[in-house]
């Protein structure tokens, strides 16, 4: 995939850190990344997520979310 596949996609998106769990939080922290003030989450089938930093073109991958824990969408229409 090129990038405007990748990042142009349905679902994958930036995230504002502020927007994630206090787990994901944390851990970043523990990463020494939490200096980044967002992270990308890349949506693949269903509810599994990878979360990443991207930097141009490139992507580099921090963490797998299987059950899309990290940032959980609202229900709609809840």
């Amino acid at each position: 995939m090129n990038e405007g596949e990748l990042f142009g996609r349905g679902g994958n998106k930036r995230i504002p850190a502020d927007h994630m769990c206090s787990e994901a939080k944390a851990r970043l922290t523990e990463l020494e990344l939490d200096d980044h003030g967002a992270l990308w989450e890349l949506k693949l089938q269903g509810k599994p997520r990878v979360w990443g930093l991207r930097s141009g073109h490139v992507f580099y991958p921090i963490w797998w979310d299987p059950e899309h824990t990290v940032c959980p969408s609202a229900k709609k229409h809840t």
